[in-house]
């Protein structure tokens, strides 16, 4: 008599021997869809949260507060949602070519702005040595102003270079289906509005300073000029996405739109705080105004995030998105063809 078939359960079908073995389970369907090279943007962004939290802990220290701790841990959700800005751009893919070229472009100078950042101020003082000049002596600013000009520049320089890449990639996705809606027209108006007070505000502080040390006003002016530049592109490419009309456009919008709010919130704690000078008062407003806007920053960077992952969609009249094996002008996105 031949021994028992020990491969067949008790319903009487044939069972894989393999799904008995260890290390045969599969990886859950999404992992497939991320690309190999967003891998290395994801450990990018682990990177970048841990150096943060190996950086700035709180506990311990004298001035550990919850505003300090929430400001803190909002500072790495941001940063890790901006480093992850290029993976999300590969996961959401349309095939679009030259135009998802430079949202990867735009995506990566981002991401990269955010590491040098986040690190240059520690390479500096790997390279140079730390500073042995008193802050208080024209040559101690003049050395303080070089070490700060060398990270802050090319940081800016690279956002205003990623900024622009991202709103051309956006303008050449789909033309525009509607108005922007005045809740946008109000949030940019206000922010602007607010931000142009606060650097007049800052511009009169660093004229106080121009006697003693001319190069750090010629610094601050050049930074403020910079920072307009940026504010600039962050609402026109609200504007961009907000006459598009798509569940994964609106995310764009939501996204843009917290950017250039939260710049308008740290302007006018800033304004407020003036007012309220010489009192209790400003220092609590400059906190909750500066958490507030932290917030309001990283949910727009996380909503970002999720726009580009989803992927933009073609709303062009009579024109549909490209079929996945269609011909691109830049190759698939990630291996652009000339680049």
């Amino acid at each position: 008599m031949d021994p028992p078939d020990r491969t067949h359960g008790e319903n009487g079908l044939a069972s894989d021997p393999k799904d008995l073995i260890v290390g045969t389970i599969r990886p859950p369907s999404w992992l497939e869809r991320i690309p190999a090279p967003a891998w290395l943007f994801v450990g990018l962004a682990v990177f970048d949260a841990a150096y943060r939290i190996w950086q700035g802990p709180f506990l311990g220290r004298d001035d550990f507060s919850l505003s300090n701790a929430a400001s803190f841990i909002l500072s790495v959700v941001a940063g890790a949602a901006t480093v992850l800005l290029p993976a999300a751009v590969l996961v959401g893919r349309r095939r679009n070519g030259l135009a998802e070229s430079r949202l990867l472009q735009g995506a990566v100078a981002l991401a990269a702005a955010e590491l040098v950042g986040l690190v240059g101020r520690d390479v500096v003082d790997l390279v140079a040595g730390p500073s042995s000049l008193e802050l208080e002596t024209p040559a101690g600013m003049s050395d303080f102003v070089a070490r700060v000009a060398v990270i802050q520049i090319p940081v800016l320089l690279l956002r205003i270079f990623g900024l622009a890449r991202i709103g051309l990639g956006l303008r050449a996705i789909s033309a525009p289906s509607r108005p922007p809606a005045r809740i946008v027209l109000v949030i940019v108006a206000g922010s602007f509005a607010a931000t142009l007070l606060g650097l007049g505000w800052s511009i009169q502080t660093f004229q106080a300073q121009a006697a003693a040390y001319p190069l750090l006003l010629t610094y601050n002016l050049l930074v403020v000029a910079l920072g307009l530049v940026v504010f600039g592109l962050w609402a026109w490419i609200a504007s961009v996405a907000a006459r598009r009309e798509s569940p994964a456009w609106r995310w764009m919008v939501l996204g843009s739109l917290a950017i250039v709010l939260a710049l308008g919130l740290a302007h006018l704690g800033s304004i407020l705080a003036f007012i309220q000078g010489g009192t209790e008062n400003a220092q609590t407003i400059l906190t909750w105004f500066g958490l507030a806007a932290s917030a309001v920053d990283t949910l727009g960077a996380v909503f970002l995030v999720v726009g580009f992952a989803r992927g933009l969609e073609t709303n062009r009249p009579g024109e549909s998105e490209a079929p996945p094996d269609a011909a691109s002008d830049s190759g698939p996105i990630g291996r652009p063809a000339g680049t």
